[in-house]
């Protein structure tokens, strides 16, 4: 594994089927942020061949919508977003996130994977500037993937739609954020430049920040790799198809210590994580728990860090207690 070095942690995974591809997850972030210690402060954003649009005319107000139509389930899905002072971004009106950071363009990245279905899918965007003069804009880079594994990426160009105004339709019922509403009479946006044409802080700077401070933040958002790479695991599973509960362990050698560790995993069941024998997270409510594309990713920054090294297990080893399937 690229990330190994030397005192011996020790992960513990209670549950049915867990993202097999874990190990490798986890090896690569933890070798990923320490080979690379700029990461930890910020994390550059760019946008490859996005532009910067606005309204056809200029206002501090823009409303912003894309249409995609998918012909098939998407499986892995992402967004960056950049607009000065502040934005909200809604994917078929479902609110994914809202950012502030006055006087400067501040930028997101977001995982859009669980609002996209198959069919029309809109990306709407509210920009407001409110802190100096100029217009509202935007620059957007997309990526999705289907269960083809077919790869589409989408930017902020002159096909985007935009209004000045809010609008809605049906009486008021029907909002601008929906798949239902009418775009069809509104004006498409107006190309300003490339993307370098202006400074875009980093990932991680928080509200309030202010110039001067922003390469010195040091509490760092999801790692970005997390959101732009889907998981590469395999499935794991106790060979006993009867076995309906599973104990999975994993050892990884870390020396000198690490900056981020972080994990992502689904199972086919619900499960409980431990690391060093202590409890980190256990399955989210709000997954399926027969779901097998659906995965949660868990800080283990503070616990790999913080914890006493333990004796070495076996790479990986499961005990039944009563199994299921798993990926990691």
């Amino acid at each position: 594994m690229a990330g190994r070095v030397s005192a011996k942690r020790s992960l513990r995974i209670v549950g049915a089927l867990l993202v097999a591809g874990f190990g490798a997850l986890l090896g690569y972030f933890v070798w990923n942020t320490y080979s690379n210690p700029s990461l930890i402060h910020s994390y550059p954003l760019t946008l490859g061949s996005a532009k910067w649009i606005a309204p056809q005319t200029e206002a501090p107000q823009g409303y912003f919508r894309k249409s995609l139509y998918l012909p098939r389930k998407v499986t892995h899905a992402w967004i960056k977003v950049v607009a000065p002072d502040s934005y909200t971004l809604t994917v078929n009106g479902q609110g994914v996130a809202k950012k502030t950071f006055h006087a400067v363009n501040i930028g997101g990245l977001h995982d859009i994977t669980p609002y996209l279905r198959t069919g029309k899918n809109v990306i709407s965007v509210l920009v407001r500037r409110v802190t100096y003069p100029g217009t509202s804009k935007i620059l957007v880079e997309g990526v999705y993937v289907d269960n083809l594994n077919q790869e589409t990426r989408f930017v902020s160009d002159e096909t985007w739609k935009v209004k000045t105004v809010e609008e809605r339709q049906g009486s008021g019922i029907i909002l601008w954020t929906s798949t239902s509403f009418d775009d069809g009479n509104w004006p498409t946006a107006k190309v300003l430049g490339p993307s370098d044409k202006e400074r875009i802080y980093p990932l991680n700077v928080e509200y309030g920040a202010t110039e001067e401070s922003v390469t010195a933040i040091e509490i760092p958002p999801t790692h970005p790799e997390l959101i732009l790479n889907a998981p590469s695991g395999a499935w794991i599973w106790y060979p006993d198809p009867e076995v309906r509960t599973a104990h999975f362990r994993k050892s990884l050698d870390l020396s000198r210590g690490v900056r981020e560790v972080w994990i992502r995993l689904a199972a086919s069941q619900r499960y409980n994580l431990e690391v060093n024998g202590v409890h980190v997270a256990s399955t989210n409510e709000s997954i399926s728990p027969s779901s097998s594309t659906e995965s949660q990713t868990t800080s283990l920054t503070n616990v790999v860090t913080a914890t006493t090294p333990i004796n070495p297990v076996s790479p990986l080893s499961s005990s039944p207690t009563t199994s299921s399937t798993s990926q990691v």
